[in-house]
């Protein structure tokens, strides 16, 4: 059985993929650039304006995107056998939290951008073919930090911060890559405030 040796990075448990095993299929981007326009005070106090703004998707039902939640905790229970995780429900895992991530489901964001950045981040020097597992898994911890959700922020204090101004482990990224995943964030932010209520 393939499987994925764990480990710890900074404040959060991440998994280190044995090298004879494949890494985690690549999920979509964390969300498509948006050119969001600015809402009408009245579309402001819609909840649902947010998601009728130019360039913005919508979000689907909370039913949905809390079975993809459940579905991906348990399938990545589920890839953990001793110190490693099964690569197939690994990568099931991923696919079902990117999914419950993308649709405002909190835990979702700041668990998938743990747990994939901390998988890749110690495994190996971050190469072009992880772009975009690297640009999802920042994107979401960043939403999710902005949310307030203290895993992400803990697991990395300087993801609220500007591009600009990237620390460690950040910097190691490929340059570009942290700014365009802030964007992307920052982006969905603007569409979709904070589901739960906030903005």
């Amino acid at each position: 059985m393939r499987s994925l040796p764990l480990c710890s990075v900074m404040f959060a448990f991440a998994c280190q993929p044995d090298p004879a095993a494949s890494k985690p299929v690549a999920p979509e981007a964390a969300q498509p650039r948006v050119e969001a326009t600015a809402a009408e005070p009245d579309e402001a106090a819609s909840e649902s304006s947010a998601t009728r703004r130019e360039g913005c998707i919508p979000l689907v039902e909370s039913e949905i995107v809390e079975e993809s939640y459940a579905k991906g905790l348990a399938a990545l229970e589920e890839s953990r056998d001793g110190e490693h995780y099964s690569v197939e429900p690994f990568e099931a895992a991923i696919e079902a939290l990117h999914f419950a991530a993308n649709n405002g489901h909190l835990e979702a964001q700041s668990l998938h951008g743990r747990t994939l950045f901390g998988t890749m981040f110690t495994a190996q020097a971050p190469t072009p073919e992880e772009h975009d597992d690297y640009v999802a898994a920042l994107a979401f911890l960043r939403i999710a930090a902005k949310r307030g959700d203290e895993d992400a922020l803990s697991f990395m204090p300087a993801i609220t911060a500007e591009a600009s101004e990237v620390e460690p482990p950040l910097d190691a990224l490929p340059p570009g890559w942290v700014a365009e995943a802030f964007a992307e964030a920052d982006a969905w932010i603007v569409c979709h405030g904070d589901p739960r209520g906030g903005s």
